[in-house]
């Protein structure tokens, strides 16, 4: 019995907790192309933020999954337009903060737009 209440309060303070985002990844993008990095949505509306590095100039887009289709030929151009949650346009470093809703996962597109190839270091995390 004594063990039952211990591993029922335990499951509890499990369901409540939730893992904090924070991850990096180092991405390769070709000339003219555009690479995405799909991300998990977190289980309560949270404010994220994503650090780019690059040696080449490159654009940065970030947006819900279900705008993936809208804002991806965006990043393409350095343009903006609807769906879009943060932006960061023909940069080599830089920082975008951005609120994500509780369980929608997000996208963050790395376009390299002057025809060079880009190897670029993001950095994900929730705040």
């Amino acid at each position: 019995m004594k063990y039952a209440v211990l591993f029922s309060c335990l499951v509890f303070a499990m369901a409540g907790c939730q893992s904090r985002l924070k991850f990096e990844r180092v991405v390769e993008v070709p000339a003219g192309e555009q690479h995405m990095c799909y991300v998990e949505g977190p289980t309560k509306d949270q404010k994220v933020a994503v650090e780019f590095k690059s040696g080449q100039a490159v654009n940065v887009y970030v947006c819900l999954m279900k705008d993936e289709s809208t804002v991806a030929p965006l990043a393409r151009t350095g343009k903006s337009g609807p769906g879009v949650l943060a932006s960061a346009m023909k940069q080599e470093a830089g920082s975008l903060e951005f609120d994500v809703p509780a369980k929608k996962e997000f996208v963050v597109i790395v376009a390299a737009p002057d025809g060079k190839a880009a190897t670029v270091t993001l950095k994900i995390q929730g705040k």
